[in-house]
């Protein structure tokens, strides 16, 4: 919902009554919902409480004369509160229940949630054994769960009585080893996130097959690739695909029959190339793939618009992206073995590249055709030597970050660059020189070593001086490229945080 149309729904409702707001049917403001509390009479006509505890100083707990003649209440938020022990209220008409942050003991005796239809329980101290989930298994209308960063979770509950349950969010649940198999008799099921469940068994196929109706899913998969093609298949209606393997040296040829999906996100170890892909893409995030050697699929997507590569080691190439005209985004970072980007003057669309840590990334092509470029990141590229084309893009940039561009020696005057409201440029200024800063009148942040006081300029001097024979090191070594994988970025980070 837009902000102002909440503020306007929001302002009719104190319009009820301005001056008793137990008189209202919701109470959204957090000092007025914790005064109605403590009022003994004429609670009745509130219908919606809004309360978040997480950043209140008072009590959290709350006791059962404050709801006693709450009977219409359909909307509470009571995030990291903290019932009284034999809390009887039953909250018998409750349609939405935000409860963040509720701790494992569960007080409340009599709660009746049949007409419950929404649950945010995220960020709980919850586990498989929470008294709660006995009672939750009567709201046979429950269609949204939401138990994002439940870390204490290893299992989740048999939700066999939540048949119509649509969206099932188990993402941050890093503690969580296993599904349970009632989730297989979800079969209105749209929504399904594992995503950050790092301990999580392989995703049971057999009854997770069952949910042809998923739009939005996440597994993760120890499965052959046959095993998994006749599994995937029969998903074709879902849009957004995670997908976690290690054994993969390509992606299942089934993946191309989802005509449906707009967003793929690949994170397997052992995968060497992507060859084959869904047409119907938009956006692409391939991460710690570390064997991947060459992504030739991508240039076959003619719809997409983001592309992101993450930490793939071993890539040294990416393809030449001669079919992807609406590409907006392209995002290629701490890919320590990139040597080469090719042309790029065909993406006409482009808003975004960002190269920030590709290490061995010794020179750029040519940007200026990019005429809707705004945003150019390489942080950290310590090799890069030139940007060609950067001149040509005087009229689009709006953020520029060379920052530790250790061997970046030639800049345009940066006076020319009128949209440019972004800089962030620390380098050695004994080798570079930033040209025309003082004209750029739409800078809103900058960084750059004028910037910086005397003290602070000697001090940076010393840590470049320090790490110095380092940088040398890695240039004498660059074609032989012995240098142990991770070491050099480990080395950066080290480098940053010595010098914050």
């Amino acid at each position: 919902m837009h902000d102002q149309l909440r503020d306007l729904g929001r302002e009719i409702v104190r319009e009820e009554n301005f001056d008793e707001p137990w008189k209202r049917s919701r109470i959204w403001s957090q000092e007025e919902a914790l005064d109605v509390l403590k009022t003994n009479v004429g609670k009745g006509k509130v219908e919606g409480l809004n309360i978040d505890f997480k950043d209140i100083s008072r009590s959290q707990c709350l006791e059962n004369e404050g709801f006693a003649e709450m009977n219409k209440l359909r909307l509470l938020r009571v995030d990291d509160a903290i019932f009284a022990k034999n809390f009887t209220h039953p909250f018998s008409q409750l349609k939405w229940l935000s409860w963040m942050g509720s701790p494992m003991q569960f007080t409340l005796r009599n709660f009746d949630p049949r007409k419950l239809v929404v649950l945010n329980l995220s960020y709980s101290e919850i586990t498989e054994d929470w008294l709660g989930w006995k009672h939750i298994k009567v709201a046979e209308n429950l269609k949204v769960l939401d138990l994002t960063s439940c870390k204490q979770l290893s299992r989740t509950p048999d939700l066999s009585e939540n048949r119509l349950l649509e969206i099932l969010i188990l993402a941050g649940c890093y503690r969580l080893i296993h599904i349970d198999e009632s989730v297989g008799l979800l079969k209105k099921l749209r929504v399904l996130d594992t995503s950050g469940c790092f301990q999580i068994e392989s995703s049971p196929m057999v009854y997770l097959s069952n949910l042809t109706n998923l739009e939005i899913f996440s597994f993760k998969t120890s499965g052959t690739p046959e095993e998994v093609s006749s599994f995937i298949e029969k998903f074709t209606k879902v849009r957004a695909l995670k997908f976690y393997c290690r054994s993969f040296s390509d992606l299942p040829a089934a993946i191309s029959v989802l005509t449906c999906v707009e967003s793929l996100s690949l994170q397997c170890l052992g995968l060497r190339c992507i060859s084959i892909l869904p047409s119907s893409l938009n956006s692409l995030k391939i991460t710690y793939c570390h064997n991947l050697t060459e992504i030739p699929g991508v240039n076959e997507l003619g719809s997409l618009k983001t592309l992101e590569v993450v930490q793939c080691c071993s890539l040294e190439r990416l393809p030449y992206l001669s079919n992807c005209k609406k590409l907006k985004h392209l995002r290629v970072l701490a890919c320590e073995s990139l040597i080469e980007i090719p042309r790029v003057d065909n993406l006409d669309s482009l808003e975004e590249l960002n190269i920030s840590e590709c290490i061995w990334l010794g020179t750029l092509p040519d940007l200026s055709n990019l005429k809707k470029l705004k945003t150019l990141i390489a942080y950290s590229c310590v090799i890069l030597s030139e940007i060609p084309g950067l001149n040509g893009l005087e009229e689009s940039l709006e953020q520029l970050d060379i920052s530790w561009c250790e061997s970046l020696v030639r800049l345009p005057d940066l006076s020319k660059f009128k949209k440019l409201k972004k800089l962030k440029a620390i380098l050695d200024e004994e080798h570079t020189k930033i040209l025309g800063i003082h004209g750029l009148k739409c800078l809103e942040e900058k960084r750059h070593p004028e910037q910086t006081l005397p003290e602070e300029g000697l001090f940076f001097k010393m840590q470049i001086r320090k790490y110095k024979r380092i940088l040398d090191a890695v240039e004498s070594n660059r074609k032989q490229r012995k240098i142990k994988e991770g070491w050099w970025r480990s080395l950066c980070r080290q480098f940053r945080e010595s010098i914050k």
